[in-house]
């Protein structure tokens, strides 16, 4: 009982975000950001791409619509895990999966990244994930998850990322994404002690066998990631392109007074903004679902000996929001967007909050 209260609360939404606004409220909101934040912005969006953002919010949705977070034949409900006043719809596995979690009892050692029973797990993807595809109703697919223990229902939860063709940010904006990562930002030296120990308990060396073990894709050895490959890998964007990264060396006194924490904040919420309307929606719920779950699984584990900390969610969690196909990353690139994961998963609240704009 005390643990369903905790839950409850956890899962109160907190804010008004950007994703209870109307079309033409959140048309009204990009415009106003664009507009207050034009100098900064333009310094990593090339013009094309900041007109189309702003002239027509629907053409941009058709341009980028294939990559989009969704599969054929996706089945929607309604998803009350996420920071703002109106629920939003993710894709129906998602959700059942997500309740069964937060209903177990997750003080315990190895979620999401402790490997289950190989005959549990491989029950679970047929039973589970056939059910999904074979149209299988809400009741069916809320059963067969019942016969399972919660490390098989997190190793599961990564498994539905398969099922999708492009990661929560699609790959065209991954050249822009690694150029934010680099970019320092020292809040993040003052977080919560909750977090502060993710080294003792996530080094770098588990980082890449981690990341490695799940994806398979990592090119590891520095030596064989050259810049070229980094660039034909990545994609070199068009003139044209929507999402083309722009980067003036021009001397800009005003930029320049921008200090690097708000320029990193600001340019991340725009970049969070400029999402397809599915992947945005998604993203929330995927961020507000982890922060549970870590809120969840630290109650009455005060040194947080047996639990991930933010950054041991951060390697969890960064493949399936920036990698899908294989990209010739070496290990540093790696890192720096296991860093940007966790730097969205502690800021999440300001990328969301439509009040929460940082100032200059």
């Amino acid at each position: 009982m005390e643990r369903r209260k905790i839950r409850k609360k956890l899962l109160q939404p907190r804010i008004e975000s950007i994703n209870d606004l109307n079309k033409d409220l959140y048309r009204k909101y990009i415009l106003d950001y664009i507009d207050n934040h034009y100098t900064l912005i333009s310094k990593y969006y090339s013009v094309i791409s900041i007109t189309i953002i702003r002239n027509d919010l629907d053409f941009l949705e058709k341009l980028i619509y294939n990559t989009e977070f969704k599969r054929t034949n996706c089945s929607y409900l309604r998803c009350n895990i996420k920071y703002g006043q109106r629920d939003v719809k993710i894709p129906m596995e998602f959700k059942i999966l997500m309740d069964a979690i937060l209903k177990r009892d997750l003080r315990q050692e190895g979620l999401f990244r402790k490997v289950p029973v190989c005959t549990d797990l491989k029950m679970a993807r047929d039973d589970y994930i056939g059910g999904v595809l074979a149209g299988e109703n809400i009741r069916y697919l809320r059963n067969v998850l019942k016969k399972f223990d919660v490390i098989c229902l997190t190793s599961l939860f990564k498994e539905l990322f398969n099922l999708y063709n492009t990661p929560v940010f699609p790959e065209k904006y991954l050249k822009l994404l690694l150029v934010i990562a680099k970019m320092k930002d020292h809040s993040m030296k003052n977080r919560n002690i909750s977090y502060s120990n993710e080294k003792e308990i996530c080094e770098e060396k588990l980082d890449k066998e981690i990341l490695c073990d799940e994806t398979g894709i990592f090119k590891t050895d520095e030596s064989d990631a050259t810049d070229k490959d980094l660039l034909e890998d990545i994609g070199q964007t068009s003139e044209t392109s929507i999402l083309e990264y722009t980067h003036s060396t021009t001397t800009d006194s005003y930029f320049e007074s921008i200090p690097v924490d708000i320029r990193k904040k600001l340019i991340m919420k725009f970049t969070i903004l400029s999402l397809p309307r599915q992947n945005r929606r998604f993203l929330e719920v995927l961020i507000k679902f982890f922060s549970v779950v870590h809120n969840l699984s630290i109650k009455g584990d005060k040194m947080h000996k047996k639990n991930m900390t933010l950054r041991g969610y951060s390697v969890v969690i960064m493949p399936k929001l920036f990698l899908k196909t294989k990209h010739s990353l070496d290990i540093t690139e790696i890192n720096e967007l296991v860093d940007l994961s966790e730097y969205i998963l502690f800021n999440s609240l300001s990328f969301f909050d439509i009040k929460e704009n940082p100032t200059y």
